[in-house]
């Protein structure tokens, strides 16, 4: 139910002894209801969104006063086209081949002259880098394939 609660998290919130109300629906949606939140994630969406500066446009929207925008993102570098494009869809299988378009792909300086045309203002970024002695991801400041931004009303 877009815009409305969404009982697949409710669960896990009783489970918690959390206050949280899970809702699902679009930025755009959420924000032409006149919705705010203190933080913001979008986490590995802008790459495939049609129009990136409209999509910030629409999560400024839905900032509260003093709250923070979370983003992540994949680099447009020969080496995230080695790893995340080639690497993850051809060789690998990590996932579907054809999930991502390299072209797509946002430079930390690219997003943050869209956050800046948005109303945003980034004010920081680090990367993530896949760590295969930990199995997972680590922060790093390697921005080159994978990397993380947090911004604020500007």
């Amino acid at each position: 139910m877009p815009g409305g609660g969404d009982r697949r998290g409710a669960g896990h919130a009783q489970g918690q002894g959390l206050n949280i109300t899970y809702r699902h629906g679009t930025a755009e949606g959420l924000a032409a209801e006149g919705a705010s939140f203190p933080v913001v994630t979008a986490l590995e969406i802008i790459e495939h969104v049609a129009d990136p500066l409209e999509f910030l446009k629409s999560l400024r929207a839905l900032l509260a006063p003093g709250g923070v925008l979370f983003l992540s993102t994949l680099n447009r570098t020969p080496q995230s086209y080695a790893v995340a494009k080639f690497g993850a869809e051809y060789v690998l299988r990590l996932l579907p081949v054809g999930t991502h378009d390299w072209k797509m792909f946002i430079k930390p300086e690219e997003l943050g002259r869209l956050c800046r045309q948005a109303g945003l203002r980034l004010t920081d970024t680090a990367g993530l880098s896949y760590s295969p002695r930990q199995a997972g991801f680590t922060v790093s400041r390697d921005l080159s394939v994978n990397y993380i931004a947090m911004a604020v009303a500007a």
